[in-house]
Formats: C-alpha cells, sequence, structure tokens
C-alpha cells in the first residue's frame, strides 16, 4: 500500500498582500501580513498536528524567493487544514 505524504503548506496562501490569483487561498479577512514558514508550523502544531518546516524551497509562483513550505499531516482535507491554521495564525498575529 502506497503510503500518503502530509499536506504542503505554502505560508503565500495566508499572505494579505497578494492577490487570490497569486496565489492566496483564504479570504483577506483571514489573511495576515507577511507570514513565515516557522509561523504557519507554529500554528499547525497547535492544532495537533505534526509538520516540517522546509527553507530551502520556493512557492512555484514566485520561484525566486526561496520562503520554505511546510509538510503536515493529513487529519482533515487541505481546504479545511488551510482554513484552521489561518485561524489560528490570525490569532496568533494578534
Amino acid at each position: 500500500m502506497k503510503e500518503r505524504r502530509g499536506l504542503i503548506i505554502w505560508p503565500e496562501y495566508f499572505d494579505l498582500r497578494r492577490t487570490r490569483s497569486e496565489g492566496r487561498r483564504v479570504s483577506k479577512r483571514s489573511a495576515v501580513k507577511s507570514p513565515k514558514a516557522v509561523a504557519v508550523a507554529e500554528a499547525a502544531k497547535e492544532l495537533g498536528l505534526d509538520s516540517t518546516v522546509d527553507y530551502e524551497v520556493a512557492y512555484p509562483r514566485s520561484w525566486w524567493a526561496k520562503g520554505g513550505r511546510v509538510i503536515v499531516e493529513r487529519k482533515w482535507s487541505k481546504a479545511e487544514t488551510i482554513r484552521r491554521i489561518a485561524d489560528r495564525l490570525k490569532s496568533l498575529s494578534k
């Protein structure tokens, strides 16, 4: 049986400065300014998800900027995971 990898979560999904076409996946109300991979991993950890930060990769739409990514365990769908992490990031940034 094939082992399922975790979900790849890019900090750009939560960036308030990006448009939807530039990669933001949450509403502006749920987005934060300049999210970092470490903050996304911390939010995932608070949700009880195992996470790993990979620093040496760049979001495909901005291949020149290596901001990293977070690989989290699959507990919910990707959309639900992103929504829950966004809510947690928003509360952490206050």
